[in-house]
């Protein structure tokens, strides 16, 4: 249990040491007539490469450009801005995706959002018990909170991951535990059951 403490504690320190490299991504279909629009969709991180300022997603994420509007905010600020330049993807096995951010668009309103530079990142791939922290806006499944935990990578995979579609790939992936009857619910609203994974 100390132990879990321990991962808990990290979380909270954490939690408000990245949340300027990230942001929301909402949804909000054509002729949304809601206040406000839209539905929470996943989770975007700003990269810089080269002087040029980027939203890092997912690529399952990015593809609903086409079905209606994309739209990320700023760290430290209110005001959602719509994700409209093209979109470079690589999909399954890799699930990623990437689009521009033009510097009028950065400079839109002040805000505290920060962009990671691409040389802090690793080709390496994680190693068996390392620590990662993995957090995200898990789009309808979040239900206005941000998921978010400090865990330990497991490189076994299950024989019962055979039978997933897309099939994990070990030379590509890991594994993150998901253990909702382990989780702390560490908002001040209402306490609400952490969903299950989807089937």
């Amino acid at each position: 249990m100390s132990r879990l403490k321990g991962f808990v504690e990290k979380e909270r320190r954490l939690g408000d040491k990245v949340a300027a490299f990230s942001t929301v991504i909402t949804k909000v279909p054509y002729n949304d007539t809601r206040d406000p629009p839209g539905d929470l969709h996943g989770t975007g991180w700003f990269i810089e490469i080269e002087h040029q300022k980027f939203v890092l997603t997912c690529e399952h994420v990015a593809r609903d450009q086409t079905r209606g509007m994309l739209c990320a905010s700023f760290h430290g600020s209110e005001v959602a801005f719509d994700l409209r330049n093209p979109v470079s993807a690589l999909t399954y096995p890799l699930d990623v995706a990437i689009t521009a951010i033009t510097e009028n668009t950065w400079r839109l309103v002040e805000h505290e959002a920060q962009c990671i530079p691409i040389t802090l990142f690793t080709e390496l791939s994680p190693a068996s018990d390392e620590l990662m922290y993995v957090a995200g806006h898990p789009g309808e499944l979040g239900m206005y909170t941000t998921a978010a935990m400090v865990c330990r990578i497991q490189d076994e995979f299950d024989p019962v991951l055979e039978e997933e579609v897309p099939q994990p790939r070990e030379d590509i992936h890991f594994l993150l535990p998901y253990t909702p009857e382990y989780a702390e619910y560490m908002s001040n609203g209402q306490r609400e059951t952490l969903p299950r994974a989807p089937a």
